[in-house]
């Protein structure tokens, strides 16, 4: 395993779910590199969902989700959106997206890539150029 002491492993997965911005979590990704060497496509993966989940937040989403071959973020029934909102939520994604207007906007982007670690790096881009 890539971290072999349980409690290093334990102290790195704490600091994950703290980190409040990406930059935190790019300053932990270079710490494991320090210490533990080039960072296996399982913790590449994990890095990218944790930025995601905090991108997430940054955009007051109800929730985010990514499947194979999209990513959906819903956002909360109570929040109002304009034209000029949704342009510029929108202006900067490449790529086909849907919405969905029920109770709630939801908004589909398709992801581009072959391997799931490209694919969270998308989405991790997309809700980037969201903000």
């Amino acid at each position: 395993t890539y971290i072999s002491e349980p409690a290093q492993k334990v102290a790195v997965y704490q600091r994950l779910a703290e980190a409040q911005k990406t930059l935190d979590v790019l300053d932990i990704s270079e710490e494991l590199r320090d210490r533990y060497g080039p960072l296996p496509p399982e913790t590449v993966s994990l890095l990218e969902i944790v930025q995601i989940k905090i991108l997430a937040r940054e955009l007051q989403a109800a929730s985010v989700s990514v499947d194979d071959h999209c990513l959906s973020v819903v956002f909360p029934s109570e929040r109002k959106f304009s034209r000029r909102d949704i342009r510029s939520l929108t202006e900067n994604l490449p790529g086909k997206i849907e919405f969905c207007f029920d109770k709630k906007l939801v908004l589909r982007v398709r992801l581009q890539g072959h391997s799931e670690q490209q694919r969270l790096t998308f989405a991790h881009q997309s809700l980037q150029k969201m903000l």
